[in-house]
């Protein structure tokens, strides 16, 4: 991805990043993938440093265009995250903060805190936020959190990474930011590593990745394991990999090169040292 340096107009990124947030918006909002509905989800990338462009709100990402994405400064939106003085009602005055000029020209999506969360520590250039169905049913159940975890076949690790994040349930925006940002901290702190999925309790998935086709991969990848647990289930019950499995296969050299053949060379989020 090219990152536009040079200065710009409030709520602008360059032509090409945006074009590139379009086209994955339009891909993950396509009716047949069912990931999202109506105005469901959000997406996003960095425009330059520090900044990045996000869904605004009440837009639908399948007539997703450039004018349905508002820029931010993300540093702002993960200090107030970590400031538990800051609540619903300081939203709208901490978004024209945010905002590179004088606030944003419409009213960034409600889950803009989860991609703030994204780019503040998580390393990542590209963020989505969708409502699979089959991730959605599977986190809106009983199963317990262990059977979300562990790894049921080769290609969940690889693209995947080893362990997604679970956040439990809070309200969307604000509260679901900090339960998100709790959660990545925690799990940097246990695994040394950022999350490239994050399952939202009762909600969906959040991906986080250095390039449009990560994010988009990990998206579909997540789903799929949503529906292998579904039918696993169905016939009797889950048998993850064995132990040790998810760490070697997503680790192996070969696998790596194939990840950079389908991505090229940036490298995944959980791969930032810390």
């Amino acid at each position: 991805m090219t990152t536009n340096t040079e200065p710009m107009a409030a709520d602008q990124g360059s032509s090409a990043d945006l074009a590139e947030l379009v086209d994955l918006s339009l891909t993950l909002g396509l009716p047949e993938h069912d990931l999202v509905i109506l105005a469901e989800g959000n997406t996003s990338t960095l425009t330059r440093p520090g900044s990045f462009a996000v869904k605004a709100s009440g837009a639908q990402m399948s007539l997703a265009n450039a004018d349905d994405f508002v820029e931010l400064r993300w540093e702002p939106l993960v200090v107030a995250l970590r400031d538990e003085r800051i609540g619903n009602d300081d939203v709208k005055a901490l978004f024209r903060t945010a905002s590179p000029g004088d606030g944003p020209r419409r009213a960034p999506s409600t889950e803009t805190f989860i991609h703030a969360v994204g780019y503040g520590l998580c390393g990542a250039t590209f963020v989505a936020h969708t409502h699979p169905t089959a991730i959605t049913a599977l986190l809106s159940s009983t199963i317990e959190d262990a059977l979300l975890t562990e790894v049921l076949f080769p290609d969940e690790a690889v693209v995947g990474g080893v362990e997604p994040a679970i956040v439990g349930y809070a309200d969307p925006g604000i509260e679901l930011g900090r339960l998100l940002l709790r959660e990545v901290d925690e799990y940097q702190q246990r695994l040394g590593r950022s999350p490239r999925v994050a399952l939202l309790k009762n909600h969906g998935v959040v991906t986080f990745g250095r390039s449009a086709q990560e994010v988009k991969a990990a998206t579909f990848m997540a789903t799929k394991a949503a529906r292998v647990r579904l039918g696993a289930l169905a016939a009797g019950g889950l048998s993850p990999l064995p132990p040790g499995a998810a760490e070697h296969i997503a680790g192996r050299t070969d696998e790596q090169a194939r990840l950079t053949n389908l991505f090229g060379p940036q490298g995944a989020p959980d791969d930032v040292e810390r």
